[in-house]
Order: C-alpha cells, then sequence, then structure tokens
C-alpha cells in the first residue's frame, strides 16, 4: 500500500500533477481524486496529517485531526463529507454520485456502509448503537430513485424488519454470517428519510365495533366507530382503516370509508342506511410495516327497520295475526311514480329492499274493519299501522284546510291524526289535504286523538290540538300566521300583471312578474311559468338580483280562453316556493285600437281582478237605459217600440260579450209578454 504523507493548509491548492498526491480544491473544498475510482470532497476543518492520500486505484483516504475514513469504489463516484462528519456518533456523506457502481464508506470509528443506485446522501450510525425496537432511526438516506444500502457488523443471520418515518415499508431481510444486509430503498418518504430496523411488525387491532352485532337501528343516520391501536405506532407506523358495506340488496361489498391514523385512537364514519333489512359490515387495517395482507375483522350485520306491522286501534292494540289486509304504498314525494301493493295474513308485511328513509302513504284494508290511509315519516319513525274494528261506534270526518300562514298549502301538507294507545301518541290516520284541500277518515266516536300538521317539502309542522268526534261532521282547520319566531319570516311575494287578469288575444301580449326583495331572505333565482291549455309556452329563469321580469306571449287566436302565470323562487337556504300565480283571461282585441270598440275594451281592462263581468254588466244596463230614455222623449213612438229598442241594446251588447244571451232572451220574453198584456192578447 502506498501512503503519502503530506501537510496541507487550508490556503489553495491546486490540481495535483503526474506522481503528486490528487487534490484539487473547488468552491466547497479540498477534493481527493483516485482517476478511474472515488472523488471524495472535504469540507469544514481540512487540517490533514498521515496517511492522506490515494490508497490503491480504488480507494482514497481522508485522515484529518477530525477523524478518519477510507471511501472505495471501483468506478468513478463522488460525495462530500465534513471533517467533522467523519467520525462521532454520526457518518454523514451527502452529494452521492454512485450511478453504475458502488461506494463504500469505512470511517475508523465505525463499520463501513456501502451504497448503490440512486442514493444521494447518507447517514448512518455504529452497528453497536442500532437496536431492535428501541423506536429510533438507525439510519437516514436520500434518493432519487432505487437504490441500495449496504450495513455491516449487525447480529449475524437475524432477520428483521424495515420501514420508513413516514410508515412506509421497505422490507424484511436476514443478515449472513458475518451480519451483512443489504437494503432496498427508493425515493419513497422525502428528501431525507430516516429507518428504523424492528424484528417483527405487530399486527394492528381493531376493537370496540359501534353499531354491535345484530343491531336494530332506529334512525338513518349511523356512525360507525372502532378503536384501533398498533404497537408500532411508537416507532412511526401508520394504519389504514377501511369500512366495507353492503346492503340487502347486494351481492358484494363496497368500500364506504378509509383513513390513515399514527397513533391509538377511535375511527368513526357517519353512513346513511336507508335500505330496509340487514347491512353487513367489516373493517380492514393495512399495516404501514407490515407487508404481509391486511387485517380484516369479522363481519357484522345491524337491521334498518323492514318490517309494518297491523294493528288494532283501541287503547290496547293487538297485532291481527289473523286478517287478510292488503296494503298499497304511495311515495309520498309526487315527483317519485311509486306504487306497491303487498298483501298479508298474519299482520306483518315484509318491506325488505324498500327505502326505510322516505316518506310514503299506506293505505290499508281489511275484511270487519274500516280501510285506513296513513301517511309514515319513515320506517324509522314508526312500523305500525292501525285499523279501527268496524263494529266499532264512529264518525267520518272531513277535515278542510284553510291556511293563511303561506306555510301549509293543501296540496303539501299532510295531517297527522294520532291517539294515545300504550303510553304514546301514535298516528293512526293521515294523508295530503290534496288539491280539494280535504281530508276524510273514520275515527272511533268519543275517543280522543290530536291533529298536527306537516309539510315534508320544507319540514314545517304545527300542532292543532285535541280532537273528539261525536257525529259525522265536517271540520274546518284554519291556520293562521302563528307568533313563533320562525313563524314571522317574511318570503318573497310575486306580483303579476296586468292586475286586471285580462290580457288580448295577440301576437305580442306584454306579462310582467315582479318579486318582491325581503330582509334576510335571499333569493338565489326565480322563473316565471306561463301555461296555455296544459301547454307551457313561457319558462324563463332569472338571478335573484333580477327584480322585474317583462314577457311577451303569443296569444294570437286563442281568445276566450285562459293562460296561468306562475312565479317559483329558489332561496339560498335551498328551499323552493310558490311566489305567487295568477290565472289570466284571454279576450279578443279590435285590430283598430283607435275604434270606439277598442277605447270601451281597454276601458274594461282597467277593472280590478274578477270584476269585469259585474262592470260590463252595469255598464250595458246603464246604457241600455239611457238609449230607451232618449228614444221615448225624443222620437214620437210607443212604449213598446222603445222596449224593443232596448232589447236591440242589449243584443249589441251580447255580441261583444258584455252581457250573456240568457239577458237577451230574458229582455226579449218581457216586451212581448207587456205587449200581449197590453193589447189583450
Amino acid at each position: 500500500m502506498l501512503i503519502i504523507v503530506v501537510f496541507l493548509s487550508t490556503s489553495a491548492v491546486g490540481t495535483a500533477t503526474a506522481g503528486s498526491i490528487p487534490i484539487s480544491q473547488n468552491d466547497d473544498g479540498l477534493v481527493l481524486t483516485e482517476p478511474g475510482g472515488p472523488s471524495i470532497t472535504l469540507t469544514g476543518d481540512t487540517s490533514m496529517y498521515t496517511a492522506t492520500g490515494s490508497v490503491d486505484s480504488s480507494t482514497v483516504q481522508w485522515n484529518t485531526t477530525a477523524g478518519n475514513a477510507t471511501f472505495s469504489a471501483p468506478d468513478p463516484a463522488s460525495a462530500t463529507i465534513a471533517a467533522t462528519d467523519l467520525a462521532g456518533t454520526w457518518t454523514n456523506a451527502t452529494a452521492v454520485d454512485v450511478s453504475g457502481t458502488t461506494l463504500t464508506i469505512d470511517p475508523a470509528d465505525k463499520e463501513s456502509i456501502s451504497v448503490s443506485g440512486s442514493v444521494t446522501a447518507v447517514r448512518y450510525r455504529q452497528a453497536a448503537d442500532i437496536s431492535l425496537d428501541d423506536g429510533g432511526i438507525d439510519f437516514g438516506y436520500a434518493a432519487t430513485g432505487d437504490g441500495t444500502i449496504t450495513l455491516s457488523n449487525l447480529p449475524a443471520n437475524t432477520q428483521f424488519n424495515a420501514a420508513n418515518t413516514a410508515g412506509d415499508p421497505l422490507g424484511t431481510y436476514t443478515t449472513d454470517g458475518s451480519g451483512t444486509v443489504t437494503i432496498d430503498v427508493s425515493s419513497t418518504g422525502g428528501s431525507d428519510v430516516g429507518v428504523h430496523l424492528f424484528s417483527s411488525a405487530s399486527a394492528p387491532q381493531a376493537s370496540n365495533f359501534v353499531p354491535a352485532n345484530e343491531t336494530g337501528l332506529s334512525q338513518e343516520s349511523t356512525e360507525f366507530t372502532a378503536d384501533i391501536s398498533d404497537e408500532d405506532f411508537a416507532r412511526g407506523d401508520s394504519v389504514t382503516a377501511t369500512l366495507f358495506t353492503k346492503a340487502p340488496s347486494t351481492t358484494s361489498f363496497s368500500q364506504t370509508y378509509q383513513t390513515t391514523v399514527s397513533s391509538n385512537t377511535t375511527v368513526s364514519t357517519t353512513v346513511d342506511l336507508g335500505e330496509g333489512g340487514g347491512h353487513e359490515y367489516y373493517w380492514t387495517l393495512s399495516d404501514g410495516y407490515s407487508t404481509s395482507a391486511d387485517t380484516t375483522t369479522d363481519t357484522r350485520t345491524v337491521f334498518v327497520p323492514d318490517e309494518l306491522r297491523i294493528f288494532n286501534e283501541s287503547e290496547d292494540p293487538t297485532l291481527l295475526t289473523n286478517v287478510s289486509a292488503t296494503i298499497q304504498f304511495y311515495s309520498g314525494d309526487e315527483t317519485i311514480d311509486t306504487y306497491i301493493e303487498r298483501t298479508t295474513s298474519d299482520g306483518t308485511v315484509n318491506m325488505t329492499g324498500l327505502p326505510a328513509n322516505q316518506e310514503f302513504v299506506a293505505t290499508v284494508s281489511a275484511p270487519g274493519y274500516e280501510s285506513r290511509r296513513i301517511f309514515i315519516r319513515s320506517l324509522y319513525t314508526q312500523q305500525r299501522v292501525y285499523l279501527l274494528n268496524n263494529t266499532t261506534d264512529s264518525s267520518e270526518t272531513i277535515f278542510e284546510m284553510l291556511d293563511y300562514s303561506g306555510r301549509f298549502p293543501p296540496d303539501e301538507t299532510v295531517l297527522e291524526i294520532r291517539r294515545a294507545m300504550n303510553g304514546s301518541w301514535q298516528t293512526v290516520s293521515g294523508d295530503y289535504f290534496g288539491s280539494t284541500a280535504e281530508y276524510p277518515t273514520t275515527l272511533e266516536t268519543g275517543a280522543r286523538y290530536r291533529l298536527r300538521l306537516f309539510n315534508p317539502s320544507t319540514g314545517a309542522e304545527r300542532p292543532i290540538g285535541t280532537y273528539q268526534p261525536i257525529a259525522a261532521q265536517t271540520q274546518t282547520i284554519e291556520v293562521s300566521p302563528d307568533s313563533e319566531v320562525e313563524d314571522l319570516q317574511i318570503l318573497p311575494v310575486a306580483t303579476i300583471e296586468p292586475q286586471t287578469r285580462r290580457v288580448p288575444a295577440l301576437n305580442d301580449t306584454q306579462i310582467s312578474a315582479s318579486l318582491s326583495q325581503v330582509e334576510n331572505v335571499s333569493v338565489e333565482s326565480w322563473r316565471v311559468i306561463v301555461v296555455r291549455n296544459s301547454t307551457t309556452i313561457i319558462n324563463r329563469t332569472y338571478d335573484g338580483s333580477t327584480q322585474r321580469a317583462n314577457l311577451t306571449a303569443d296569444l294570437g287566436g286563442f281568445g276566450g280562453e285562459q293562460v296561468t302565470v306562475s312565479v317559483v323562487a329558489t332561496l339560498s337556504d335551498g328551499r323552493i316556493i310558490s311566489a305567487g300565480d295568477a290565472t289570466l283571461s284571454v279576450y279578443e282585441s279590435p285590430t283598430n285600437n283607435l275604434s270606439l270598440l277598442a277605447l270601451i275594451v281597454d276601458f274594461v281592462g282597467l277593472a280590478a281582478p274578477g270584476t269585469a263581468g259585474a262592470l260590463t254588466s252595469f255598464l250595458a244596463a246603464v246604457l241600455t237605459i239611457f238609449v230607451m230614455g232618449g228614444i221615448s222623449t225624443q222620437l214620437p213612438v210607443s212604449g213598446e217600440a222603445t222596449a224593443l229598442a232596448g232589447v236591440l241594446t242589449l243584443t249589441a251588447f251580447s255580441v261583444i260579450g258584455w252581457v250573456g244571451y240568457g239577458m237577451v232572451f230574458i229582455a226579449g220574453s218581457a216586451v212581448i209578454a207587456f205587449a200581449a198584456l197590453r193589447r189583450g192578447l
């Protein structure tokens, strides 16, 4: 071995000439190069003493007052090391370039370490300081791709696991008889990756599952939780917990939720279970340090309500187990066309596979019992229907609905009729009031019921009070604005013009609508819909900031018909409200706008909504009297002639639609009868 002894200061050193020590200087420090082998840059304190220089054709040696180390590579390789990092607790090398070769670093106070591939930095400590399972970092590295790091002088023939501090497993390895092992690394984990060595990966555990197996659920939103623990969390491990669920109507599990944790904790998620029947679930735990298969928990089952049971209505109801009943189900949402019919002879209706979280109306009929309609908000809230025995003294009541609050439109409002049974109030009858604003039902005479209004589209509710039927009757429910704070909110209201509710039959008929601005109520958008003969001729949407919409409707040739104008607003909180509507009568308009008839028609158009007919009849009567008066005073004619002039005048008014032909007939008949009596006929 050739040893060159030299003393150099930190002053500039030029590139060595042939036969001299291969040392040069760059901006970082001094560079010791073996041509065709390693090139090692020393930074910091570069004071040197004996044995610095080339060792052989593939090895160089830096000996300094701070420490000593040799660097070997069969092919060109480079690295940078501070003089203070040659020895001590850690040896650190940076700016490593070992593409296509292997660089071995051998400090005097530690075992050697070798790096290859895309490793760009390495740091390590003495093998004696590496203790499996202590949770500490045993070595570190940086890499731009795949590479290897070879450790030496570890316990011989020992199996262990390696993982970076980010929780990514590097694999399971076994040292050879000399305690040497090569670990595969990659760029995963960051630019400065710490590595733990441990004897074996502890399997993660899951416990305290909620909901428990065989649990019956009472609400749609169900919280699934599990306690996750792992002994390897203390040394940087992570566990990915995944929840899988399967609905009754499906054949396979699907992933519902996933999260990654790095400490003992409780994982939790809320799942909406809408389908009736048994829902299965399990968790899988993927261990960051383990390369083995995931841990999978036992499969558990929870039950969503999937039965509707039929009881007799009484203070002590019993299940009708010996009655054949027919049940018809209708969706409570008019936009969903759902109709299902089922029968039962044991009082229990199987609802498996049907939505348990949706409202519906059930019509139940059975021999010997009054047929019943009942609105059920969901199977979560009620799984019973009640039938009244037809031998029970009963009374039919028709409930009429008058809503002055604007919160309970009859076609969107349900009447729920409840009765106390077994210590709780149960809904025994109910349905939408519908377009007729009426709901008929048969109740037990003298029994005490409670009435409640419910608007499913808005969630608004209003208790009406108690009701005790004593005989067949019609009961009117009037809803006035109540005093609760939320009921005092004023909603936007539409104004539709013309106010006269009459429009001419023209191709460019003008119709306008405006939407009021209300404090603390934000309108996202609103629509104007114009319908003629069940055909929508205009449907336009406006931004919430638009206050007025001017429309042109093609009504030419539709005189005598009607058009309906509706305004629907979407509020910023998602509610959709009816802001107003109006029915407009279409009248034939004279083509000459300056004619007397056109002026009369325009005058009539000034009438208030709904009063045009009364106004024209009144005007026709007054004008007819003036005509008859003028003829009788100005012309020498008989009374019969004057009366005939009045009939002809009414006939003219009937032609333009001011009076009906019936009035003309009555007036003509009266004139003929009067003339006949006067002449003795």
